[in-house]
């Protein structure tokens, strides 16, 4: 079984806090990945995503769902973040990755 993961710059996020990560089609070079994750652990992700987002080339590298690897110089994009309201506290997020041509 493939385990996904998804670098951006120093952040590094791995099952079971990635749920999917998914190469993007011919007209966008990267990737779109989903999590959630719990509590603190979440805030953090939630975080340093938000932080990365204001930069504009990060080293990036995702395995996908399928096995293969996705790799350059991208910029995140897209970042969606939902927090549960109820205990305990879980954080979804999910973004796009652009990677440079």
């Amino acid at each position: 079984m493939t385990v996904v993961y998804v670098k951006i710059g120093t952040l590094e996020i791995r099952e079971p806090d990635i749920t999917d990560v998914y190469q993007m089609g011919m007209g966008f070079p990267g990737f779109l990945f989903r999590g959630v994750a719990p509590e603190e652990k979440g805030k953090r992700i939630v975080n340093q995503l938000n932080a990365i987002k204001q930069e504009e080339l990060l080293e990036c590298e995702a395995l996908t769902d399928k096995g293969s690897t996705v790799s350059g110089y991208g910029k995140l994009e897209d970042l969606q973040i939902q927090v549960s309201e109820t205990a305990p506290i879980t954080y979804r997020f999910s973004a796009k990755v652009r990677l440079s041509r």
